[in-house]
């Protein structure tokens, strides 16, 4: 156990120095900008709202969301469809120059903006729709910026390798973003998929 905490440490660390650590700094003071500027965006442009419902829809039906009943079933399919979009994200780290990691953190925290305004707009309390988003964001939130900023990593590495930096090790970072997944994100995910199963209907139904 010691050992495996010494090499998480030691792993983490390095990631940290070589880059990861500005990435997820970035990430974290972007996320907040991005859900001001959705909620100002559809409080501003309410037409904005339809197209953000229609994406979410979207989302929830080709994850299978909308069709599943049972509170187990449900919190692994939010498992799944969250390990799925936090997995892609870090494999477009490979993909040298793009930064395409940086789609799915913008995307997601617009949205979060977003829907803020079309529930206010629609008479619902922004405090009933923070009871439905931050039980589960506690993990969920922190997750994506980890997970997005790996990604942005995996790619500011490829890319200085692509370059010509011979101090890059390839392998190296995908063991670090290996362990991050593993050791960090993976936990955050599955705590994020039980709250929002288990623990969020019950607020929401005490506030509604």
């Amino acid at each position: 156990m010691n050992e495996l905490s010494s090499y998480l440490r030691r792993t983490l660390c390095e990631a940290w120095r070589n880059g990861y650590g500005e990435e997820a700094r970035r990430a974290a003071i972007v996320a907040p900008l991005l859900t001001l500027f959705g909620f100002a965006a559809a409080w501003f442009f309410p037409q904005l709202t339809d197209h953000v419902m229609g994406v979410l829809e979207q989302a929830v039906d080709s994850a299978g969301l909308g069709s599943v009943t049972e509170t187990r079933d449900m919190a692994a399919a939010i498992f799944a469809n969250n390990l799925t979009a936090a997995f892609s994200a870090i494999l477009w780290g490979l993909v040298p120059f793009a930064y395409l990691a940086a789609f799915p953190l913008g995307f997601n925290f617009f949205l979060i903006g977003a829907l803020g305004a079309y529930y206010v707009r629609s008479g619902s309390s922004l405090g009933v729709y923070l009871v439905g988003i931050l039980p589960h964001g506690v993990f969920e939130l922190p997750a994506l910026v980890l997970f997005c900023a790996a990604g942005l990593y995996l790619c500011s590495r490829v890319t200085a390798r692509v370059r010509g930096d011979k101090e890059v090790r390839i392998l190296r970072t995908l063991s670090e973003v290996s362990t991050l997944f593993l050791y960090v994100i993976l936990p955050l995910l599955a705590a994020a998929a039980l709250t929002e199963a288990y623990v969020t209907p019950r607020l929401l139904a005490m506030v509604l």
